[in-house]
């Protein structure tokens, strides 16, 4: 359920890190920093509102209490996204060296926590939805979740899918 869109996930949070850990400092390439650092709040704010909807539900459901860990870890990331907001708002008033590094450091934490809690929710979570869900009822929850990704949102998260699969993940030999 959760590997594909967390594959994309990390390769996005990787991709951010790469640049801005390397931003040159000249405008085109900050404002194309930010960019991706928004883009990725965005993917991440989309797979969260996903994983309440659909998720939490879906384990709250099956088994009262469940799902209460990837709750806090959920609000807990709403809080990161918040400060990542913040520290971007910086570097947009003011783009130094010493604010950018900062966004950097920020998204670098951000993407770690994250890496924990993908890595909780492929663990812990997958076999618990596996343990209360038959492979026809996760398959349509799954399905449900994907179908209800606006058209922008499948594009959005396209462009990092792709490159983040193998060619057998992809169907290429």
């Amino acid at each position: 359920m959760f590997a594909a869109v967390h594959k994309a996930l990390r390769y996005a949070s990787a991709r951010v890190l790469i640049d801005l850990g390397s931003c040159p400092g000249d405008p085109g390439a900050i404002d194309r920093a930010l960019r991706a650092t928004r883009e990725l709040l965005v993917l991440h704010e989309i797979h969260q509102r996903v994983e309440d909807q659909f998720v939490i539900p879906g384990i709250e459901a099956k088994r009262r209490g469940a799902a209460a860990r990837l709750v806090d870890a959920h609000t807990d990331h709403e809080d990161a996204i918040a400060r990542l907001r913040a520290q971007l708002a910086v570097v947009e008033r003011d783009p130094t060296r010493a604010a950018l590094h900062a966004l950097y450091l920020e998204v670098t934490r951000f993407a770690g926590d994250a890496y924990l809690h993908m890595y909780e929710e492929e663990t812990l979570a997958q076999r618990l939805l596996e343990e209360i869900y038959g492979n026809d009822e996760l398959a349509r929850l799954a399905a449900r979740a994907r179908d209800s990704l606006t058209a922008d949102e499948h594009a959005l998260f396209a462009g990092y899918f792709l490159p983040s699969m193998s060619h057998a993940e992809r169907g290429i030999r």
